[in-house]
């Protein structure tokens, strides 16, 4: 009669030690291309996130128009504004214009153009559309977060003269109680705005962006 021989108890912690190797091994190189991945999948995203920041302000600033706004109080506000970055929350938001070329609905009574503005608040750079050219009392209006930590954001304009300035209109005043309510610096645009981006992720990136009207 044939005897049966099993494993030895050496025999059977030797299999389960190359087991377990086999398993830390696989469990590491799982680990890895699980990182990698949700690395590949966030640096997507960042750059993802920065190309259409980049492409909304450019596309923007080309549909820029002369074409003034009245404000809560009903004072008339330039056609295009813009003064260096306060991250206050109460503070003006560093570029303010009117947009042409917005898309409606075809039924729609709502005008293809809008109020915008850009601010950084809280570290983030905010695209904010105001819901009627001349602002009620009540009007809020609505923000989209384009990037988010972001440290610097700074705009310069372009002027007829071919040279760049920290503020627009130039010199500074914004509504009809300066003395630059005169209808060509009302309705002036600059030639193009030049705008500096500062993220953690990203570093310093510095473009030049046409304005048309």
């Amino acid at each position: 009669m044939r005897s049966h021989r099993g494993f030895t108890l050496l025999e059977i912690l030797v299999a389960i030690s190359i087991f377990a190797v086999i398993s830390a091994i696989c469990y590491a190189t799982l680990n890895h291309i699980v990182d990698d991945s949700r690395r590949l999948q966030s640096e997507q995203k960042k750059w993802t996130d920065l190309a259409l920041a980049w492409k909304t302000m450019d596309e923007d600033f080309s549909f820029a128009r002369a074409r003034t706004v009245r404000n809560i109080d009903g004072e008339r506000l330039p056609a295009f504004m813009g003064q260096p970055t306060d991250p206050r929350a109460v503070a003006p938001p560093s570029v303010e214009f009117t947009r042409g070329g917005m898309w409606v609905l075809a039924s729609g009574t709502r005008p293809g153009i809008a109020r915008i503005d850009y601010r950084l608040k809280d570290h983030k750079l905010l695209r904010e559309i105001w819901p009627n050219l001349d602002r009620a009392p009540e009007d809020k209006p609505t923000a989209t977060t384009l990037l988010t930590h972001v440290k610097q954001f700074d705009v310069r304009f372009l002027d007829t003269g071919g040279q760049w300035v920290d503020h627009w209109p130039e010199g500074g005043n914004i509504t009809t109680s300066g003395a630059s309510n005169t209808s060509a610096a009302m309705t002036a645009l600059p030639r193009a705005v030049e705008v500096t981006l500062r993220t953690d992720t990203v570093g310093t990136m510095t473009r030049i962006l046409e304005v048309g009207d």
